[in-house]
């Protein structure tokens, strides 16, 4: 699991790169695990799930209660729901609170 630079994590959080106990087909493992990338400047809200094979771009924010599923998400997108999907492109965060 890589965690970029400045990010903003609220409570309840799940990170995964694996399943847990392997899977089996024909005694080969068909569920390994996989990285997990979270990128800068990245605000996770609370209760969130994140599954193995993530990669998050800079500058998102990804909404409460969201299970994100395996997949690559650009940089600047609001991710939200179950599963996750991008429902806001081109934004940016600050840090500061709102009035």
């Amino acid at each position: 699991v890589y965690l970029g630079e400045d990010c903003l994590l609220a409570s309840n959080i799940n990170i995964k790169s694996c399943d847990g106990h392997s899977i089996y087909q024909d005694g080969i493992v068909i569920n390994n695990s996989q990285s997990v990338n979270i990128g800068k400047n990245v605000w996770i809200a609370q209760d969130v799930n994140i599954l193995k094979g993530v990669e998050i771009g800079d500058n998102s924010i990804v909404g409460i209660n969201s299970l994100v599923t395996s997949n690559k998400y650009p940089s600047n997108v609001i991710l939200g729901g179950i599963p996750a999907k991008i429902i806001k492109k081109n934004i940016h965060w600050g840090k500061e609170s709102t009035k």
